[in-house]
């Protein structure tokens, strides 16, 4: 599998590149970023490019999979390029900014026999989607109707509501 990784943010650094490169079935990891080139470590890339545009990427990379990590408001414009490329995607929460978009891109990948997955990435949701494509990618599309995962995560709720001098951290 190759895959394209749309955005080269702290959570794509830190959780989805080492989850990415554990994956035995994954032999190439391109990756995409307007911003953060000079802060981009060759090791980075598992045996693939690095793109200093977006476009560019999404054109030149031989992906089967593009996932995005971009700013949300992003999202649905390269998830509709990347399915239109033929290519399945992956998308950082949120994946959308509108319900129009949903529907709009699942309708999208439902037509054209690919997958549209929404990504929460935490420790163990990370561990299940290395199961989950690693199952899915091994049947054939034409007869996969539906891939239903649910991660029940430990979660400190003083984390989601403290408040530092900055605001929330």
């Amino acid at each position: 599998m190759h895959v394209l990784v749309l955005g080269y943010s702290g959570i794509v650094k830190k959780r989805v590149l080492p989850a990415l490169k554990k994956i035995k079935q994954i032999d190439c990891i391109d990756i995409a970023s307007c911003s953060q080139g000079a802060y981009f470590s060759s090791e980075a890339a598992y045996n693939g490019t690095f793109f200093n545009d977006y476009a560019d990427a999404l054109t030149k990379s031989k992906a089967d999979i593009v996932y995005i990590s971009l700013v949300n408001s992003m999202h649905a414009e390269w998830a509709e390029r990347a399915l239109l490329k033929g290519c399945h995607v992956i998308v950082d929460k949120p994946s959308f900014t509108s319900l129009d978009d949903a529907v709009r891109l699942a309708n999208l990948a439902r037509q054209k026999s690919l997958c549209l997955f929404p990504f929460h990435p935490f420790p163990k949701t990370i561990f299940a989607i290395k199961n989950i494509w690693v199952v899915a990618l091994s049947w054939t599309w034409g007869h996969m109707r539906l891939v239903r995962a649910v991660c029940f995560l430990k979660v400190n709720p003083k984390r989601f509501f403290a408040v530092s001098a900055h605001g929330t951290r």
